[in-house]
Formats: C-alpha cells, structure tokens, sequence
C-alpha cells in the first residue's frame, strides 16, 4: 500500500473550534504503528475537551483529540524488544486510550 504524505485530522483550533484539516503523515517512533481509519466515533468525554480541553493538553492548533476508531495498520516501526509487531493489515482497536497516538487518515 503507498502510505500518502498527507492525511484528514480533526484538530482543536480554539476551544469549540475542532476544524478538519490537512496535516502531514507522521514519521513513526519506535513501537507505533501507522492505521488508516475507517471509522470514528465520539466519546462522552469529547464535547467537553473540545469546549474546554485538559489539562497539559497539546498547544491548540497542533491538537487531534480522540481515541474512539478502528482501522487497518499499514506500517509498523520496530519496537526495540526484537519481539514480533502486529503485522500490517491487521485490524486495529486501541488497547490504550492515548491521545495522540492516533493518525487519522
């Protein structure tokens, strides 16, 4: 699969401003895998972070808030433990709830 150099983001611009937009396709990180979203939802949690946001939440403009998806991972980095990564094209359902770990697509 080639992997775009961009992709769609739902980015909190100001609070109670979450806009869709362009953002580049990150370089991953040792133990991050890249996935292609297919479907999204919304956390009760969510309206509130998007009019008020966290605490020591990512600088606005910067910030993609969610945790609420699934999709295919297309890319693995290595995690540095020499043990087998999730192969690519497996579904994906985060186990952690990690803002920012997710890559829209």
């Amino acid at each position: 699969m080639d992997i775009p150099t961009t992709m769609k983001a739902a980015v909190l611009f100001n609070y109670g401003d979450l806009r869709v937009t362009q953002k580049p396709v990150p370089a991953l990180d040792v133990g991050e895998a890249l996935v292609k979203v297919d479907s999204i939802a919304i956390c009760g949690s969510d309206p509130a972070i998007i009019a008020k946001g966290w605490q020591n939440h990512p600088p606005l403009g910067e910030f993609t808030p969610g945790h609420e998806f699934t999709g295919t991972v297309v890319e693995v980095a290595p995690d540095g433990s020499g043990g087998d990564p999730e192969p690519v094209g497996g579904d994906h359902r985060p186990a952690r709830l990690v803002p920012l770990a997710v890559r829209a697509s």
